[in-house]
């Protein structure tokens, strides 16, 4: 009589067809662990197991990044002058648009299947852990943090961090080249775009308006004085557009608007 497994390693239906599978295990193929293992023996069987891979050298698979040092394993990501950066392999690549996104992502045993499939026509993909363990480090490169909740009907909700976002757009050329960082005074014209707005002119706080501009490769701040080419001391508060061309509203420095305490020149703007 066969002694029942444990409560833990008790398989489905489902999972038993993965397992006998001609497609996911071939003829070649080890039986399933929990068949073969007891219970009261696993950690023993677990303890030989990592003792193993530590000792044998992991093979690499065809094309991927391997790094110069023999070291501890140390997941940095292949360097920027790589052609599949930020994958480290072309493979690499391929598996995450196998594997695919959110709705439309593969399950671990149908990528597993397809993998098995691919070696037919010697393409050898990642495991499912390697290309999970990819996404993780270009996601913490991108510095994209997914947020969980929970829908007012008790659903779990996933979304990115909007400011990372908006951070990744602004830092594409193809979109940046699109997109207005200076409100643009119109003198009554036609409003067709936001930046047009009153609100945008008139109505944001210093910590919301644009920081700086560049003129002629130099860098200018608002609340920076600076000196213009007629020896006048002026503060820009606030950068806009007219007419395609930048333009400061600045506040010129007099004895109307500073206060002298000694060595120091304290200067108030209205």
């Amino acid at each position: 009589m066969d002694e029942p497994l444990a409560p833990g390693l008790i398989s489905t239906l489902a999972e038993e067809l993965d397992d006998t599978d001609p497609i996911s295990y071939g003829v070649d193929d080890a039986v399933p662990i929990a068949r073969i293992v007891r219970h009261d023996n696993w950690l023993a069987f677990l303890d030989a197991e990592v003792k193993a891979i530590q000792e044998n050298e992991a093979e690499r698979l065809p094309g991927e990044y391997s790094a110069e040092s023999r070291g501890p394993c140390v997941d940095k990501g292949p360097e920027k002058s790589h052609p599949w950066y930020p994958f480290k392999s072309q493979m690499e690549l391929v598996g995450s648009l196998i594997m695919g996104h959110t709705h439309s992502m593969l399950s671990c045993s149908m990528y597993t299947k397809i993998c098995a499939i691919l070696t037919l026509c010697d393409v050898s993909l990642p495991a499912w852990a390697t290309i999970q363990a990819s996404r993780a480090r270009i996601r913490k490169l991108l510095e994209a943090r997914v947020m969980y909740s929970n829908s007012p009907f008790g659903t779990p909700i996933f979304a990115l961090n909007p400011e990372n976002l908006i951070a990744c757009d602004l830092a594409t050329p193809l979109i940046s080249k699109h997109l207005d960082f200076y409100p643009e005074l119109t003198n009554k014209g036609d409003i067709y775009k936001f930046s047009q707005s009153q609100k945008w002119l008139k109505g944001l706080l210093p910590a919301h308006r644009p920081q700086m501009c560049e003129v002629n490769k130099k860098h200018f701040f608002i609340f920076e004085p600076l000196q213009l080419l007629s020896s006048a001391v002026v503060i820009p508060v606030f950068l806009f557009t007219c007419g395609s061309l930048l333009c400061a509203r600045v506040l010129e420095v007099n004895e109307t608007n500073t206060i002298r305490d000694g060595t120091h020149v304290k200067i108030t703007i209205p």
